[in-house]
């Protein structure tokens, strides 16, 4: 059998077990191998220390991130994989549908790239920009990454920290942290994924 060279992290909540087990299946739905780690949040430390303590635990060269409210599609790894290998770039992330009740998401300020002169552009298709990076955060954690890069700049910063005073939002610190240590993204123009906006999500409580 095929070694597998991606490990997916999800971290949950307690009484999300439904959600999680239909990510669960969307893993293993994936057209590549891949192992997949996750963990309840008992204590309710937060996503982020979640993922640092199951980022230590991966044995993978790539590494990528679902949470469960996501589900993926059976192509989404073999394409964030297939962009990594032709770019040698650090992270591939592409890009999403919504699932709402209502048929529609209200922050779609979240969908939008600005730019350092204040414009905006739809995020969706554009190029990789890491000065808009530094105006707001326009890329979900639903990445797929090299390992190492990730465990270089230390993960995911904590929240409410010093280095990161927000009460969110953490993967935009962690690539900040990518982007100051001076790693590339590789932008994915497909949709690979389904965000489930379900009332308890955190994506998009943008305090940063």
């Amino acid at each position: 059998m095929t070694r597998p060279e991606v490990t997916l992290i999800t971290p949950s909540l307690p009484g999300r077990e439904r959600m999680l087990a239909e990510v669960v299946q969307s893993v293993k739905a994936q057209t590549v191998p891949c192992e997949h780690l996750w963990q309840i949040d008992h204590d309710r430390l937060g996503p982020a220390p979640v993922r640092n303590k199951l980022l230590d635990q991966v044995d993978t060269e790539l590494v990528g991130f679902v949470d469960d409210d996501d589900l993926l599609d059976a192509g989404h790894l073999e394409l964030c994989v297939d962009a990594l290998r032709e770019s040698g770039d650090c992270v591939a992330y592409p890009w999403f549908r919504f699932n709402h009740p209502r048929g529609w998401w209200p922050l779609g300020e979240f969908l939008q790239i600005q730019r350092p002169d204040g414009s905006k552009v739809h995020a969706f298709g554009q190029p990789f920009d890491p000065a808009a990076l530094e105006h707001n955060s326009y890329i979900p954690v639903t990445v797929v990454a090299r390992t190492e890069c990730l465990r270089k700049v230390g993960g995911f910063p904590i929240p409410e920290s010093a280095e990161w005073p927000h009460d969110t939002a953490e993967e935009w610190g962690l690539w900040r942290r990518l982007v100051a240590d001076g790693h590339a993204f590789v932008h994915v123009p497909a949709v690979t994924w389904t965000y489930r906006v379900h009332g308890g999500n955190t994506s998009g409580r943008r305090a940063a």
